[in-house]
């Protein structure tokens, strides 16, 4: 800002609380313009304040959100990978896991979505960015941890209930082979004589018990598949509200305060 030369004798005259240009001396003709912050500068300042912050709250929501549900998958998967092994029967139970886990992908995406759509350089402040990045750091981290459980619970699960499903399987095949060969030692003619010594094997295995028991390690392992993608769910939850409380208005005193400077005046 060019500032001209005060004449001897002459004291300035400033408002600075108004903004305005201001005479300088008695009988200096020039004017002097006094440099403040003005409104429209700290809106841009705070809008673009709030926009780092809903944005960081959008990467970390997605990020978290999809490691999370790239550990769950790729644990669940070595379940899926075993179970085919032990059960290839029993390989479409095996995917519900799966499934389980890339619904926290979609959580984290659909807040990152909600907090992107809400961005607008003339109404975004820094208060919804600070609720923006609260909101897409509790969604992110809650589906990181929620990724971790189903992970877990998936691969020892999986593993146990194949386990339990052959066993079924073969006591099945087990019971049907010994049926069949009963039915054949009936129908033969008696001339083949009798049989005098029966070799014993080892005990059979009911299959219907092993069965309902694959059924329960199935069962007990949806239900703590539930209850920890609850964990997700309950995060995208507060994440949603964190983001609709962000909407609402701030007082205008909040966004347009200017500190109030002294007036200097000349008698």
């Amino acid at each position: 800002v060019a500032v001209s030369t005060l004449p001897s004798g002459s004291l300035p005259t400033t408002n600075l609380l108004r903004g305005e240009a201001n005479t300088v001396g008695r009988d200096a003709q020039e004017l002097v313009p006094i440099p403040r912050p003005t409104v429209s500068r700290q809106r841009a300042t705070d809008a673009s304040w709030g926009a780092f912050l809903g944005g960081m709250g959008a990467v970390l929501s997605m990020t978290c959100a999809a490691l999370g549900a790239g550990y769950g998958m790729s644990k669940a998967s070595l379940g899926v990978v075993s179970l085919c092994n032990l059960a290839p029967s029993a390989v479409l139970r095996g995917m519900v896991p799966v499934v389980m886990a890339e619904l926290l992908g979609i959580y984290g995406f659909i807040s990152s979505l909600n907090i992107l759509g809400s961005f607008d350089i003339h109404k975004y402040t820094s208060f919804a960015g600070y609720l923006d990045f609260g909101a897409g750091l509790t969604v992110g981290l809650s589906c990181l941890v929620s990724g971790l459980s189903i992970g877990a619970i998936a691969d020892a699960n999986l593993r146990s209930y194949g386990i339990y499903a052959r066993r079924s399987e073969r006591a099945k095949d087990a019971k049907e082979n010994k049926e069949s060969k009963e039915g054949l030692a009936a129908s033969a003619p008696p001339s083949y004589g009798t049989v005098g010594h029966i070799q014993q094997g080892p005990p059979e295995v009911d299959p219907e018990q092993e069965r309902q028991a694959s059924n329960r390690v199935f069962t007990a392992m949806i239900l703590m598949l539930i209850f920890a993608e609850g964990l997700g769910l309950y995060g995208m939850i507060v994440g949603l509200l964190m983001h609709n409380a962000a909407g609402q208005p701030v007082p205008a005193r909040v966004i347009e305060h200017v500190p109030v400077a002294p007036v200097i005046e000349t008698p």
